[in-house]
Order: structure tokens, then C-alpha cells, then sequence
């Protein structure tokens, strides 16, 4: 006969929070209450208390899951799915235990993750690639190495003809196990699942950034433009040009953009310097028309990439392609450029790059990213656009607590204030040239994993 039902549950100090390497612990606590058998005619007080010994475990495990579709077929899909982490159980409790019928009683916890994935993982199948780029498993298995322990995303996109679907996440969960051994309970977890948003550890330091630059020749030809007279020469002249049809003119002139980084942070206002060079030699115009900077745009591209499996050849290996974010951006002054500022103006995102992994790369999966930077100019009833990719590593979230060394690495790009020094990933974008996203690309569900209890 049961003594009654024990129900147990995680409860998370912040369910929303975004946990930052190892020194980033995942708090919360279970708690776990007694209902005791009813027996007709028994009050809460006269069925007593539950006594004896209790055990509470909790374990922290990772999941990757891929599902790469090209085609209507089956047959044609890259699957995976897989236990990356599989941490050991931790003990909440383990002892003795008494409750009150109705009561609840708290017990707290503290998990942290690991810096690397698990020793099982630093061994592969030993591979051999032959001449045509074919990739064929030999026996035996070889030492890789160890992973860091990348962050939590997820992307999901199927197409409205159902050909392509992509579906890719890596998952952090916390699962509960209780029991009483000897006691005839029943015993109620739910739910037993929590998610857990983790990223890698936030950085000590600016990273050592390198500017781009944008550049693009603009040609404009039109009416409106006005004409350049002190070439015209006289009064003559003058007065048939004010009675002649006007003519189109020509304007041409560079439009540039710099200190476009090549590495960035997680929480980072972006900003640029972005002006123009008129080509005087080439121009027809007697002064510099007004030139309006109508537009101005970053988009973060995010490229995430199936290294692993027994369908993928080096030279063939799936790609998920896609805006992960997009950047809208203010210029100041505003207004026309003039030549009191040297034609320059300077841009800045109106808010931090967020709500995305930083870059990663495990045996399995690689996700790095490209910057697109546009700009769209206005002039003589024209507009003209400027647009360029380039590649960027994304970081974790700069540590607030760092030690300031009084230098900004960065460059202009400057913080939001949201531990280790972060390997080089210049690696990542350098096995081959990635897909590129054509303007009509969708954009997907992307971001850090959301928490979700069920």
C-alpha cells in the first residue's frame, strides 16, 4: 500500500538567464512536497508525516541535433542526433528526510558546466581520404582535439514546398531523479526537463580587432545636378547657358565606408566612418550637389556547417546560410555631407549584436559569421547603394568586472556593458568559400536556446 505521492520540481533562480562558462553556476532549487494516502474519514493531522531516506540527483546534458534536407527525398537528408554532454550526477540530497503531510520543503542546488566536452568525444573514427576528395572510415579510431564546450542555438526553416529543411540546435537540460528506497510512495517529477541557455565564458579583454574597408565608385548623370560654369567662361556664355535646355551632367565620386571590424563582441555598438570622394576630373558640375546618406544598414550573415558525418566530403559539406541579425543604423550629423566635415559622417548601429551564438567549431558543427554593411546614398533625384560582406568572429559578451588596461583595442566600436583568453578562430572561415545568401533568403528562428519547462 503507498504512504501517498511525493512531487518533486526544479525551480530555477532565473530561468531566463544566459549561463557564461564554467564560473557561471546554474542555481536554483527542487522542491518536493508530501500528500499522504487518503483514508476516509482522516484529517492531514492524523496521516502523519513521511520518514525515511531520500536521494535527489540532478544531471546537466547536452544534445546536438541536424537535420539537413537539399531535396524531396528522404534518402537526401543529412540526419543527427547525438548526446554531446552527458555530465555526471550531482547529489541535491541524500539522507534522511521527514515531511509533513502538505508540507513543502526546499532543497537548494548549484550545477556548473564544463569548460570542454567529455573525454568520450576526443576519439573519431580513423578516416581516409583518397585522391578524388572521397572519404571512406578505416579501422580503428584516432585522438582529435578536445572541443570547447560550444553554446546553446537553435535554427529551424522548412521551405513552403517542403524540398528544404533545415533544423539544427545544440540543447542544455537539467534532468531530476528522486526516490526513497524501501518506501512504498509514489513519486511525481514534473517536470523533469528544464533548458538551459549557455554561452562560452564573457571575455577579459576588447578583442584585437583589424579594420575593413568598404569602397564604391558611384556615377550619376541627370539634369539636376547643375553645371559646372566657371568652365563655361563670360557673360555670353552665361546668359545662353540660362537660355539653352538644361543637359545632364555628370557626377562621380567614392563612397566609403571604414573601421568595419573583423572581430566583435556579443553586446557591442558598432560604429563606422563612412564619406565621400568627388572625382573632380571627371565631374561636370559647378558645385558639389547635395549627397544623402538615405539609408545605412548591418546585417550579421550567419554560416553554420555540418563537418561531420558519413554522407559529408570535404568538398561537399552542408551549409545553413542566413540573416541572424539585422542592425538598423543612425548617422551624424545629420543632412547632407559638407565640406566642414571633410565629407565624413559617422554611423553607428542604434543597437548591440545580440540574441546569437558567438562563433564556434566542434567536430560535429561550425558556425561562423560575415558582416554586410549598406549604405544607400541620395542624390539628384537618384539613389545608389553600396554593399560588401565581410568575414567577422562574433565573441562572448564582454566581463564588466575586467581589469582595464586603459587601451581600446577595438577600435571605435565601443561597449555595452554586459573570462579567458578565446582561441583564434581564424580557422573557421578558411576551409573554403561559404554559400552565398542570395537577396531573397529567408530569415529563420535563430538564437540562444529558449528556456522552456515541460
Amino acid at each position: 500500500m503507498s504512504l501517498g505521492r511525493l512531487t518533486a520540481r526544479i525551480f530555477l533562480t532565473d530561468g531566463n538567464k544566459i549561463h557564461y562558462g564554467s564560473n557561471d553556476p546554474v542555481t536554483g532549487h527542487v522542491a518536493v512536497r508530501y500528500s499522504g494516502a487518503s483514508i476516509f474519514g482522516q484529517t492531514n493531522a492524523e496521516r502523519g508525516h513521511l520518514f525515511g531516506p531520500l536521494r535527489i540527483r540532478m544531471s546537466l546534458i547536452g544534445s546536438l541535433k541536424i537535420l539537413f534536407r537539399t531535396s524531396g527525398t528522404l534518402s537526401d537528408d543529412y540526419k543527427s542526433c547525438k548526446t554531446i554532454l552527458n555530465a555526471s550526477e550531482t547529489a541535491v540530497h541524500d539522507g534522511s528526510f521527514q515531511i509533513l503531510d502538505g508540507e513543502t520543503l526546499e532543497f537548494p542546488f548549484a550545477l556548473t558546466f564544463p569548460t570542454h566536452l567529455p573525454q568520450s568525444e576526443l576519439t573519431r573514427p580513423k578516416t581516409h581520404v583518397d585522391e578524388n576528395g572521397g572519404r571512406r572510415v578505416i579501422h580503428g579510431r584516432e585522438q582529435t582535439q578536445a572541443d570547447e564546450l560550444p553554446p546553446s542555438f537553435k535554427i529551424l526553416n522548412t521551405s513552403t514546398s517542403g524540398a528544404t529543411r533545415r533544423e539544427m540546435s545544440i540543447e542544455y537540460i537539467l534532468e531530476l531523479a528522486v526516490d526513497m528506497p524501501g518506501i512504498p510512495i509514489d513519486i511525481l517529477i514534473g517536470p523533469y526537463k528544464s533548458r538551459i541557455q549557455y554561452e562560452r565564458p564573457k571575455i577579459k579583454e576588447l578583442p584585437q580587432a583589424n579594420d575593413n574597408y568598404l569602397s564604391s565608385q558611384v556615377n550619376i548623370i541627370s539634369d539636376k545636378l547643375g553645371t559646372k560654369v566657371e568652365e563655361r567662361g563670360g557673360f555670353a556664355n552665361r546668359a545662353k547657358l540660362f537660355f539653352t535646355p538644361s543637359e545632364d551632367k555628370q557626377l562621380r565620386f567614392e563612397i566609403y565606408c571604414t573601421s568595419i571590424p573583423d572581430e566583435v563582441y556579443l553586446g557591442q555598438i558598432l560604429t563606422f566612418q563612412i564619406g565621400i570622394k568627388i572625382n573632380r576630373e571627371k565631374s561636370t558640375v559647378d558645385v558639389v550637389p547635395e549627397i544623402i546618406i538615405s539609408a545605412f544598414n548591418v546585417r550579421v550573415i550567419a554560416y553554420t556547417r555540418i563537418e561531420a558525418g558519413k554522407q559529408i566530403t570535404p568538398k561537399e559539406k552542408p551549409t545553413d546560410v542566413h540573416v541572424a541579425k539585422t542592425l538598423a543604423g543612425e548617422v551624424s550629423p545629420p543632412g547632407p555631407f559638407t565640406k566642414e566635415t571633410d565629407y565624413t559622417k559617422m554611423a553607428r548601429t542604434t543597437e548591440p549584436i545580440s540574441d546569437i551564438p558567438s562563433s564556434f567549431s566542434m567536430s560535429d558543427l561550425t558556425r561562423f559569421y560575415k558582416l554586410r554593411v549598406e549604405i544607400e546614398v541620395s542624390v539628384g533625384g537618384q539613389s545608389r547603394n553600396a554593399r560588401s560582406d565581410f568575414p567577422v568572429v562574433v565573441h562572448p559578451p564582454l566581463d564588466p568586472h575586467r581589469q582595464s588596461n586603459g587601451s581600446n583595442a577595438a577600435g571605435p566600436s565601443h561597449p555595452v556593458d554586459y573570462h579567458e583568453q578565446l582561441p583564434a578562430y581564424a580557422d573557421v572561415i578558411a576551409d573554403g568559400a561559404p554559400p552565398q545568401l542570395a537577396d531573397d533568403e529567408p530569415a529563420y528562428i535563430n538564437g540562444v536556446g529558449t528556456f522552456e519547462t515541460r
